[in-house]
């Protein structure tokens, strides 16, 4: 049987650090034979006016939602999403867009409140005492749970996401055990979709975000909506990793993969 390949994280030229085209993206996912694709453009909520969100959300799902017409009866289900970014910054205006979005809604947390995005900060000197670190994570993750609380939202992105920056120094999450285990029930009981994001297999790291273990620990926690996505900013990079994220799904005790169209949730049975 046909693994199915689903993708609902990546982004276009729309994106101030995307590169590619919007139709490019989509032949690039129908080349690959993905399943589901789902274009999901960053919109930061701090940084709003200043990116110039509003035109750049407009273009991205217009395009989507061009492509989905022009590419109907491809094999392919294309989606026409967003990526909410520090969303508590402006509540309402997060939640004015999560309404206005066609398709599905990623939350994400790259900085927290009056702290810049973690792969800016300094772990050598600034942040170098076990302690400081520490009240950092705190502080990303406390604020991570109250966005997961509150929001409106499908899907929680790359949840492990400081890792990216601080995994090489041997730092790890365990000390926020309890706040990663209160956001997964979060999710589970607001019925929200944690994501396997596979961007990580491309990098250094070479690791999934989460990783296996808080997958599974998100099954024992009664969570059963799971999506993956690529994070892929460029063509090349659309889709690495996804058949690695479907079989940790399988092996962590998922049944289906989840997707989200027109904010109704949507299932592709793992075989």
């Amino acid at each position: 049987m046909t693994t199915p390949l689903l993708d609902c994280h990546s982004h276009s030229a729309f994106s101030p650090d995307g590169r590619d085209a919007v139709n490019e993206m989509c032949a690039r996912a129908i080349d690959l034979g993905i399943t589901v694709y789902g274009l999901s453009d960053h919109c930061e909520i701090d940084r709003f006016q200043e990116q110039g969100y509003q035109d750049r959300l407009t273009h991205s799902w217009n395009a989507m939602l061009e492509q989905k017409t022009k590419l109907f009866g491809r094999g392919i289900t294309l989606l026409a999403g967003v990526e909410i970014g520090q969303a508590l910054t402006d509540f309402p205006l997060a939640q004015e867009i999560s309404a206005r979005t066609p398709d599905f809604v990623l939350y994400s947390l790259h900085r927290t409140r009056g702290i810049d995005d973690f792969y800016l900060l300094d772990f050598e000197h600034e942040y170098a005492s076990p302690a400081s670190r520490k009240a950092l994570l705190d502080t990303y993750y406390t604020e991570l749970l109250e966005m997961a609380q509150t929001g409106d939202y499908d899907i929680l992105a790359h949840l492990s996401y400081p890792l990216r920056y601080i995994s090489h120094l041997g730092i790890t999450l365990e000390a926020q055990a309890d706040l990663l285990d209160e956001i997964l029930r979060t999710l589970a009981q607001r019925g929200k979709a944690l994501e396997i994001n596979t961007s990580g297999l491309r990098q250094e790291g070479g690791f999934t975000m989460p990783d296996f273990d808080t997958v599974k620990r998100f099954r024992e926690l009664g969570g059963e909506l799971l999506s993956i996505g690529s994070d892929a900013h460029t063509v090349p990079h659309l889709g690495i990793g996804l058949k690695t994220a479907h079989q940790m799904a399988k092996q962590a005790g998922f049944r289906y993969l989840t997707y989200f169209e027109g904010r109704t949730p949507k299932h592709l049975p793992i075989p």
